[in-house]
């Protein structure tokens, strides 16, 4: 939402709000793992305030297993 106003900002919540069917979301949390075939596993954590990136509060994380273990049986 980079270089949009504010009313344009908060549009885009009210509308998301409306969608999910619960109060305008002011405030954000997204977590989101991916992975390259089991390998190079990262987390991301971000928070969003009135449609800003708070990047004090997001995270990346680099995950690591012990064991692998596939979801396929």
């Amino acid at each position: 939402m980079e270089g949009s106003s504010k009313n344009d900002k908060t549009s885009l919540l009210e509308e998301l709000g409306n969608y999910l069917q619960v109060d305008t979301p002011y405030f954000l949390e997204v977590l989101d793992i991916s992975n390259l075939f089991q390998q190079d596993v990262v987390a991301g954590f971000l928070v969003y305030l009135n449609g800003e990136k708070v990047k004090s509060k997001s995270k990346i994380y680099q995950l690591t297993a012990s064991e692998k273990k596939s979801d396929v049986s």
